[in-house]
């Protein structure tokens, strides 16, 4: 601290009235002129500015001040250092998510440009769809009108009357035909001439035969007619 003068009187440390005094505004004075630059600086013409003592010890606050420059330099050098370093890590980070942004813009913007296509074709599958239902139900429609008068047809229509068939005619016979030849067993057995006679079929309007009445044969009418066949 002996490179320190009053900045009133310009007295050095060494030759001055102690204690020299730090003010407010940043200047030095003497013990001698204290009461001149309270009342107004002399150096910034600041009013009633107010002074700190410099004695030992020094209030850490007031040190950096008064240290050697090489020291402060030293110091400052690390800080520099220090804030080069977090500045550096700093923008690396910031190019790295760049990269990632302009990665992510793009892929942003081929997904859209699909989703665009996709969301097209989508609309027009759908109206392609929409039209094959519309035909499809019109489809359906047209062959329900038509199945019901072919069904309707097929119950009430009956044989062509230019077909030359009747719907009596169109059975093929009317009795059942003997179970044995006429020559050969109506003269020996005549049951089974009668058994025969009894079974009579009737003929329906769909051309199909169905028994109409059996008689009533008893079991061995059957039994004494299948007997006489073992027989021949």
């Amino acid at each position: 601290m002996n490179w320190i003068i009053c900045n009133k009187c310009f007295a050095p440390l060494y030759r001055g009235k102690r204690p020299y005094h730090l003010t407010q505004c940043g200047h030095i004075t003497c013990q001698s002129c204290l009461q001149q630059v309270e009342k107004q600086c002399p150096q910034c013409d600041h009013v009633e500015t107010m002074s700190l003592a410099l004695e030992e010890p020094l209030m850490p606050k007031v040190i950096p001040f008064f240290q050697p420059l090489t020291e402060n330099l030293e110091i400052l050098l690390k800080v520099v250092t220090f804030h080069s370093n977090q500045l550096k890590i700093t923008m690396q980070r910031f190019h790295d998510l760049d990269k990632k942004y302009e990665m992510a813009k793009t892929q942003f913007l081929e997904l859209k440009q699909n989703f665009n296509t996709l969301s097209k074709n989508y609309a027009n599958l759908r109206n392609v769809r929409d039209k094959l239902n519309k035909k499809l139900s019109s489809f359906a429609e047209v062959e329900k009108m038509q199945i019901k008068p072919s069904r309707f047809a097929h119950h009430v229509m009956g044989t062509p009357s230019d077909s030359g068939i009747s719907v009596q005619q169109s059975c093929f016979y009317s009795d059942m035909p003997e179970v044995t030849p006429q020559s050969i067993h109506r003269a020996k057995n005549p049951i089974i001439s009668n058994s025969s006679q009894s079974l009579n079929l009737r003929c329906t309007q769909d051309s199909f035969l169905k028994p109409n009445n059996i008689s009533m044969i008893n079991r061995n009418k059957y039994k004494t007619a299948n007997s006489f066949r073992q027989r021949l």
